[in-house]
């Protein structure tokens, strides 16, 4: 299996809608486990020309260029098993092939956790953390007196 051909491949194929991440998450996630084996071992350069970040030399808030240089050189030479899957959901949104991939990566697997658990991650987040849970609370709403000139 070339990772670089099936990352396009999977990329067209998600941008097109022909899969989705909520319908075939199982699938989805078992792709993203071999293709993480695939990409161990494999050169950041090698990637990086055949995925280049935009050029953006200006600081609007997104990745520019220079930000994505210093991105890759934190990777290191080659990739490991965290690096690729820390690529895909965070620092390569730029590229339409990837951002794709990375888009469906994290939607499927809240939808697997969803299906599992019954709850949405970031509701099983806020349950076990101490941030307060806003109740909805019905309060009579007082007649307010307006002066009429």
């Amino acid at each position: 299996m070339n990772p670089y051909n099936s990352m396009i491949r999977v990329g067209r194929l998600l941008r097109h809608n022909r899969i989705t991440p909520e319908d075939n998450a199982e699938e989805l996630q078992q792709y993203f486990t071999a293709l993480e084996s695939h990409m161990i071992g494999r050169s950041t350069e090698e990637f990086f020309k055949l995925f280049p970040p935009i050029k953006n030399y200006v600081e609007d808030g997104s990745w520019d260029y220079p930000s994505s240089l210093k991105f890759k050189q934190k990777l290191g030479p080659f990739f490991t098993k965290k690096s690729f899957n820390k690529l895909l959901m965070t620092h390569c949104y730029e590229n339409p092939f990837i951002s794709e991939l990375g888009t469906a990566l994290l939607m499927s697997a809240s939808t697997l956790h969803k299906r599992k658990t019954g709850r949405s991650i970031m509701e099983t987040y806020l349950s076990g953390s101490s941030v307060p849970v806003r109740v909805e609370q019905k309060v009579p709403k007082k007649p307010h007196l307006y002066l009429i000139k």
